[in-house]
């Protein structure tokens, strides 16, 4: 039986080690992405790269960017390729994940830090750019998440135009839509400042 303490994630993780024997490839611990009726083991291995490299493309070119719980770090030669990134910063709350994903983070060029996406040990405006890939059901709190990344905006979308999955999933006693692939430029409509207490529900996303 675990005892998950103060970080469930790290707890779950640590547990788990740098060699899970679901994974999809090697370092990937993203599970059910593929595309098609699963029966082709292969799939999975690109969708996981696909995915990555979808999120990836919407990040500024040359900037400075920050890798919100990166896992074993397979994701992160990927992204600093896809954006061509100046600096690329890997925040993880599981140490045993950072030290697992050290090829890989020096691969992409990476500075990994151990820390907690609630509450980021960067100064304001450190970043140009925030990519996290299936990592916020793990975060303590999507609000403190998002109050903490600083410079971002709020856009509000159009369902109708998303082609990719959204579900709505619970998190901090309300429901929050994740959206599972690529959000289209076009099916944004509106973009807000962000205010912390305007994510707290999907009323107000």
């Amino acid at each position: 039986m675990l005892r998950f303490g103060r970080n469930p994630a790290a707890t779950v993780y640590d547990s788990i080690g740098s060699d899970f024997f679901l994974a999809l490839d090697d370092g990937w611990l993203n599970l059910g992405l593929w595309e098609g009726d699963g029966s082709d083991p292969s799939e999975a291995v690109t969708a996981v790269r696909r995915l990555v490299t979808r999120m990836a493309h919407d990040l500024p070119t040359g900037g400075d960017v920050l890798d919100v719980g990166n896992g074993l770090a397979a994701q992160d030669p990927v992204i600093a390729d896809v954006s061509s990134a100046r600096s690329l910063t890997a925040l993880n709350i599981t140490l045993s994940q950072l030290r697992g994903g050290r090829e890989r983070l020096a691969a992409a060029g990476a500075n990994a830090v151990n820390g907690d996406a609630s509450r980021m040990p960067f100064a304001p405006g450190s970043f140009d750019g925030v990519i996290s890939v299936e990592a916020a059901f793990h975060f303590p709190s999507r609000a403190r998440f998002f109050a903490e990344a600083n410079d971002l905006v709020l856009l509000v979308i159009d369902p109708k135009r998303v082609h990719d999955e959204i579900r709505y999933e619970p998190a901090d006693g309300d429901l929050f839509p994740h959206l599972y692939g690529c959000l289209p430029i076009a099916a944004v409509v509106e973009v807000r400042e962000l205010l912390a207490e305007r994510v707290r529900t999907v009323e107000n996303i």
